[in-house]
């Protein structure tokens, strides 16, 4: 397992460039390496808690929510992310791991439902992964594309941006600002795509 999460690290340590990293795993051990081998990208803990779904799991670390609190707490991690299942049946998990200074996320078929979703914001949830995010307009605006919205700023003025006609810095742009700058469909996202 120590040679399998060096390569992993190595990889990511050597290419994530400026993209965000968080490692997650539903194994205690793991999650403690690498929390332990490097101190550049947080660690949130996987657990699915009790569940109806899915089979218990046989390390006690994860088998419930609070001890799964519990343990991210003891190893430093940012905190956990754990099944909505569990999370719906006890909201006071969040409230519960954000007094100990960490963060939840959830994860689960349930968070696909838009009014699950609210109700977990409402109780102060840091984070839900849950499927076609770019489908529903209604949600808040993905934080990752937020980020890449602000490094673009910095890259191109908002004067610029103000005269370009083209809605995406993805569609080199054409007009007549952007063609006399010499920057049109040359800005290269922080995924390394560029958009030329």
């Amino acid at each position: 397992m120590n040679l399998f999460l060096d390569i992993i690290l190595k990889c990511v340590l050597q290419n994530a460039g400026k993209r965000r990293v968080v490692f997650s795993s539903f194994d205690p051990d793991i999650c403690t390496m690498v929390r332990q081998k490097q101190n550049k990208y947080p660690v949130l803990f996987l657990t699915q808690g009790k569940s109806e779904i899915y089979p218990d799991l046989m390390d006690i670390r994860c088998r419930t929510t609070s001890m799964a609190i519990s343990f991210a707490q003891s190893e430093d991690m940012l905190g956990i992310n754990a099944n909505v299942e569990d999370l719906l049946k006890n909201m006071d998990y969040i409230k519960e791991a954000q007094s100990k200074g960490l963060v939840v996320f959830c994860w689960g078929d349930d968070t696909n439902d838009h009014e699950n979703r609210r109700k977990l914001r409402e109780h102060g949830i840091d984070g839900l992964i849950y499927d076609k995010i770019c489908e529903d307009q209604t949600e808040k605006q993905n934080i990752f594309k937020l980020e890449e919205q602000v490094s673009r700023k910095e890259v191109i003025s908002d004067e610029t941006m103000k005269s370009c006609v083209c809605s995406s810095y993805c569609i080199p742009c054409t007009s007549e600002a952007c063609a006399n700058t010499g920057e049109a469909g040359s800005i290269e996202s922080d995924s390394g795509l560029s958009s030329s």
